[in-house]
């Protein structure tokens, strides 16, 4: 049995991305990729946004996972999927890991 770890619901929840990603460490096989802004006056919002349309901390997210060495699945998980959207994910997702990398 592994971990799947959907970064949305975490933040929404008011979890922080690194340390649910240091708490999973190798059992960790599998991300949900998408972004919110957390908790909100109505309360948890799951909005399935672009990376870097919420308030999620992906730059400590990517930390965490090239901490713990992470080789899994990378899905982004959107409401409104477009290609751009996609790429935007994708683009913002990977300049969090160089970013971590440094």
């Amino acid at each position: 049995l592994k971990i799947v770890f959907d970064v949305g619901h975490g933040n929404y929840l008011g979890k922080d991305p690194y340390t649910e990603v240091m708490h999973a460490g190798k059992e960790l096989k599998h991300l949900h990729i998408h972004d919110n802004h957390g908790i909100g006056p109505e309360g948890p919002k799951d909005e399935h946004l672009p990376v870097g349309e919420g308030n999620i901390d992906y730059d400590g997210f990517a930390k965490g996972l090239l901490e713990v060495g992470y080789e899994g699945l990378y899905m982004m998980e959107l409401h409104y999927c477009t290609e751009e959207n996609l790429e935007q994910c994708r683009q913002r997702m990977l300049e969090s890991i160089e970013k971590a990398g440094r």
